[in-house]
């Protein structure tokens, strides 16, 4: 990673291990490998894999150690493939930190030139395979959030987004105001009503709509009709109806 290669002590071969692709996997290394990554490292070519073999010779007592040879090589993109898959989250207790871990990820590995492997495999095929576990210390979403703008399409359906909630608050806020308006209505109608004709008070407690007949009774009140007339010097009359 960058500047930085640390190596795995050769693996065991344990064909009956349990696990995510112990059959596909046989070989178990069972090394931790810890890198302090940067921005640099994030954005940049990622982490580099590379897996060698190498022969012993035994003569009884006497054990020889051929030159290790390589097998392929294989890439991680941190931004893209590793942060991404880091989302189980754990919690350590002593430690008083956290630990996002990622599931078993399957790393193709390419050929190289003078491969031992080279010749069982055709064009474009990966060679090995290597399954990896990836841990980090800190929360990688703050880390990809910077790293990655939102797009226009997102700052759209954002805004578009807002406004539909506005619009929204406004449409409720509209109703409920309308409703308060008719419940004041009825509760108008439901109360009480004191009706005066001809003079005469006459409480009706009705629940709208037209009074009884009682209310709207009552008696004409007598009429008066003065009529006067012009006279040349006579007397005048007048007549009450």
């Amino acid at each position: 990673l960058g500047s930085s290669k640390k190596e795995t002590e050769f693996a065991d071969f344990s064909p009956n291990a349990g696990g995510p692709y112990a059959e596909e996997c046989p070989w178990r290394f069972g090394d931790t490998l810890t890198f302090k990554a940067r921005i640099e490292d994030v954005v940049g070519p990622g982490l580099k894999l590379s897996l060698r073999v190498r022969k012993d010779i035994v003569l009884g007592p006497v054990q020889f150690e051929m030159k290790a040879a390589q097998v392929g090589e294989g890439a991680l993109d941190l931004r893209q493939r590793v942060l991404p898959a880091c989302v189980q989250e754990r919690r350590d207790a002593a430690r008083g930190a956290g630990q996002w871990a990622s599931p078993v990820l399957l790393v193709p590995l390419a050929h190289v030139p003078e491969g031992v492997c080279g010749g069982d495999c055709r064009l474009g095929e990966a060679v090995a395979h290597v399954a990896v576990v990836f841990a980090a210390d800190v929360d990688p979403e703050p880390i990809l959030a910077a790293l990655n703008p939102p797009s226009l399409q997102q700052r759209l359906e954002d805004r578009v987004g807002g406004a539909m909630g506005w619009l929204g608050e406004r449409v409720a806020a509209v109703e409920k105001q309308q409703q308060e308006s008719v419940d004041g209505v009825m509760r108008w109608l439901a109360r009480p009503s004191r009706l005066d004709i001809g003079g005469r008070s006459v409480g009706a407690p009705y629940q709208g709509g037209l009074p009884p007949a009682e209310v709207l009774h009552s008696t004409p009140r007598p009429a008066a009709l003065a009529a006067g007339a012009n006279s040349n010097g006579g007397n005048g009359a007048a007549s009450a109806l």
